[in-house]
C-alpha cells in the first residue's frame, strides 16, 4: 500500500469493504489493521459505511480494543455503528461495555440492537435490565422473534423467575414454541415435564470445527502434534487440574479413568479421538512463536470440559487463546474466560 501511495494511486473508498471483507472472511487481522491504517492516511474521505465495516472486521476478529478506538475515531455514528458496536462487545464477552454503549446510543435501537442487549443481560444475569429492554423493544414496535424470546426466557429461567418466564412464553404469538421450552426445561425440569410439553426436535447443528491452522494432512505433523498433546497433560497435570470423570464409567478406577481419557480426551493411540480443539490449539502451539494468540472458529457450541481445558491451556502456555463458537466469542487468558463460565 505504501508503495500505491508513493506512485499516487489511491483505493476508490467503496473498495475498501471488498478488502476489509476479505481480511474477516480469512482472518487476517494485522492485514486488516493495515488496511485501517491506509484508509485514515487517504486523501478521499470514506463514508460512514467503510468506518462502520472496520469496526465490523475488529469485532469479527476479537479484537475489541481497535474496534473502540476506531469507534471513537468515527466523526458521526448511525444506527449501524452503534450496533456493530453493540453485537461486537456482546459476543465477544464484553457484557459491561456492550450495556454502557446502548445506555450511550442517541439514536433509536432496533432488533439488532435488542438482539445485542438481551444477550448481555442474558449473560450477565442482569434481570432487570433485561426485562425493562424487552419491554422497550415492544414500545418501539418491534415484533419480539423467536430469538428473543429464548434469551429473555434462559434469563428468567437462570434468576429462578419460573412464573415469569413461563407468563413470557405464554405471550408468544407463535406456535414455533419448541426452543423456548428447552431453554425452560435447562431450569425447571420438573415442571416442564408436569406441563406435558411437546419439544419437538430441535434442527442439528452442523459438525465440525472451522480452523485455518489445522493440518490438512495431519500425518506429516502427527508425531510433534502427538507429543504437545502429552505435554500438555503432564503440565495439567501438575498445575492441579482435575478432569470430568462423569463420561467414563463409574466402575473403573482412578487410575483406569485417567488411562482411558488422560487430561485432554481419549488417548492418541486411538487415532483421531482427539477433540478438534485440541488438535488446532496443539498445532497453533507448535506452530506460532511464544505468547502469540490463537485464535480458533468453531461451528458448534463449546462443551464445559472442553472449555475448562483450554483455561488451562491458557494459564500453563501463557497464551491469549480466541475460541469463536455459534454463540459467542471466548477470551481465554490466565486460566479465566471472558464469559465467565456462563457457556
Amino acid at each position: 500500500m505504501g508503495h500505491m501511495e508513493r506512485r499516487r494511486i489511491y483505493i476508490v473508498p467503496d473498495r475498501f469493504i471488498a478488502l476489509l471483507q476479505a481480511c474477516i472472511d480469512m482472518k487476517l487481522l494485522e492485514v486488516g489493521r493495515r488496511v485501517h491504517d491506509y484508509l485514515f492516511r487517504s486523501p478521499s474521505r470514506p463514508g460512514i459505511s467503510v468506518f462502520n465495516k472496520v469496526v465490523e472486521m475488529y469485532c469479527k476478529l476479537g479484537s475489541t480494543e481497535d474496534a473502540r478506538l476506531a469507534f471513537g475515531e468515527m466523526p458521526k455514528w448511525d444506527l449501524v455503528s452503534w450496533n456493530n458496536m453493540i453485537m461486537g462487545l456482546a459476543e465477544n464477552g464484553k457484557l459491561e461495555e456492550a450495556l454502557e454503549i446502548y445506555d450511550n446510543m442517541s439514536i433509536s435501537p432496533d432488533e439488532i440492537t435488542f438482539s445485542g442487549v438481551l444477550m448481555a443481560c442474558s449473560c450477565l444475569g442482569n434481570v432487570e435490565q433485561g426485562k425493562a429492554s424487552f419491554k422497550r423493544m415492544v414500545y418501539c414496535g418491534i415484533a419480539p422473534s423467536m430469538e428473543y424470546y429464548v434469551f429473555i426466557v434462559d434469563l428468567l429461567g437462570k434468576s429462578g423467575k419460573m412464573i415469569e418466564a413461563r407468563q413470557s412464553i405464554g405471550r408468544m404469538l407463535t406456535e414455533r414454541r419448541s426452543l423456548v421450552w428447552e431453554t425452560l426445561r435447562k431450569y425447571f425440569p420438573i415442571f416442564c415435564r408436569e406441563e406435558k410439553v411437546e419439544l419437538g426436535r430441535l434442527p442439528k447443528s452442523p459438525s465440525g470445527l472451522k480452523q485455518s491452522i489445522l493440518p490438512e494432512k495431519r500425518s506429516n505433523k502427527k508425531e510433534l502434534l502427538y507429543e504437545k498433546l502429552r505435554s500438555l497433560n503432564e503440565e495439567m497435570k501438575e498445575a492441579g487440574y482435575v478432569p470430568d470423570w462423569r463420561s467414563v464409567l463409574r466402575e473403573i478406577d482412578q487410575n483406569a479413568k485417567e488411562e482411558a481419557l488422560g487430561y485432554l480426551g481419549l488417548k492418541e493411540e486411538q487415532d483421531g479421538l482427539y477433540s478438534r480443539e485440541m488438535l488446532a490449539i496443539a498445532y497453533g502451539l507448535i506452530s506460532t512463536p511464544p505468547g502469540t494468540t490463537l485464535r480458533i472458529i468453531k461451528n458448534l457450541r463449546i462443551g464445559e470440559k472442553c472449555h475448562n481445558v483450554v483455561k488451562f491451556i491458557s494459564k500453563v502456555e501463557e497464551r491469549d487463546i480466541i475460541v469463536r463458537d455459534n454463540k459467542k466469542f471466548h477470551h481465554f487468558r490466565d486460566g479465566k474466560c471472558s464469559c465467565g463460565d456462563n457457556l
